[in-house]
């Protein structure tokens, strides 16, 4: 199988490279937009955020709720839907500490990393699944 990857309206590159190297490993040839007969992945809307879920007694943030969703739909080279657009939406707890808050960070950073990982995984388990 052959397909070409356009990742309109996502926040960086990371997203493409995780999504190219999956698909390559699923035996999927990522290939440029010049053969008209190789549908079109497309990756939309890529979100991350944070969210207070609790706080300690001196009313500091013990908690986040880490969120990370990504769209995506299949289309031919005449923009018609090949696949529904399907959006895949993960979230996981954070605690944080505020003794090792640069740590924290990277570890946050690396949850978020993880998110992204797992939602290009979800991807192409759906697209596997016809």
């Amino acid at each position: 199988m052959r397909v070409h990857l356009i990742n309109s309206q996502v926040s960086g590159q990371s997203l493409r490279v995780d999504m190219k190297s999956a698909l390559t490993a699923a035996g999927v040839q990522v290939v440029s937009r010049d053969d008209d007969q190789v549908p079109s992945l497309n990756l939309y809307d890529e979100r991350s955020n944070a969210r207070v879920i609790t706080v300690d007694e001196n009313v500091r943030v013990s908690d986040f709720l880490l969120r990370y969703s990504v769209a995506f739909d299949v289309t031919d080279r005449e923009g018609k839907e090949l696949r529904k657009r399907q959006t895949i939406t993960l979230q996981r707890v954070f605690a944080f500490d505020k003794f090792a808050v640069l740590a924290k960070e990277r570890e946050a950073q690396e949850v978020r990393n993880q998110l992204r990982q797992e939602a290009v995984q979800q991807i192409i388990r759906r697209l596997a699944a016809r």
